[in-house]
C-alpha cells in the first residue's frame, strides 16, 4: 500500500527524469511549432501527462513516451491554430 513516502520517492525520480529528457522534449517541441512559449507549455504538459500514465509506463521506455507525447500534443496545438 503505498504511502506519502512512496509519493515522495515518485516525484524525486520524477525530477531526475525531467532533467534528463526536458530539454530533448522541449527541442522537439520547438521544432515542430516554431514558438518557444508554445514549445515551453509543450513539455510542460508532456511530462505532466506522463507523470499522470507514469505506473502504467515502462522506466526504460519514458524517453519515447515524452517525445511520442510532446509530438501529439504539438499536432493538437496545430490544429487548434490552423
Amino acid at each position: 500500500m503505498g504511502g506519502f513516502g512512496d509519493d515522495m520517492k515518485k516525484i524525486k525520480e520524477y525530477e531526475k527524469i525531467y532533467e534528463r529528457y526536458a530539454n530533448d522534449v522541449y527541442r522537439v517541441s520547438l521544432y515542430l511549432l516554431k514558438n518557444e512559449t508554445k514549445a515551453k507549455e509543450i513539455t510542460q504538459e508532456a511530462f505532466a501527462n506522463i507523470y499522470k500514465k507514469s505506473q502504467e509506463i515502462d522506466e526504460k521506455s519514458i524517453y519515447g513516451q515524452l517525445l511520442i507525447e510532446a509530438k501529439r500534443l504539438a499536432e493538437k496545438q496545430d490544429t487548434k491554430e490552423g
